[in-house]
């Protein structure tokens, strides 16, 4: 599986959190080093890579898989 192309980018701001590095991927999410006002946390985001790809910052199924979400 290709992360690179589907982890969030170094700065991106989510929910009051601003992710500052990618750090590893487990079987169903990425993991990211981020802070908020209160310091640094470690952010998991729940992407399975087999099922989706973020593509132009748009999630979207997997290449084969697209008619199992319709």
């Amino acid at each position: 599986m290709n992360t690179t192309r589907s982890r969030l980018h170094d700065g991106t701001r989510l929910n009051g959190y601003t992710i500052r590095r990618y750090i590893d991927r487990g079987g169903f999410s990425l993991i990211y080093l981020a802070e908020d006002r209160h310091g640094k946390v470690l952010l998991k985001e729940f992407f399975p890579l087999d099922c989706a790809a973020r593509i132009g910052g748009v999630i979207r199924p997997a290449a084969g898989r697209e008619n199992e979400f319709s």
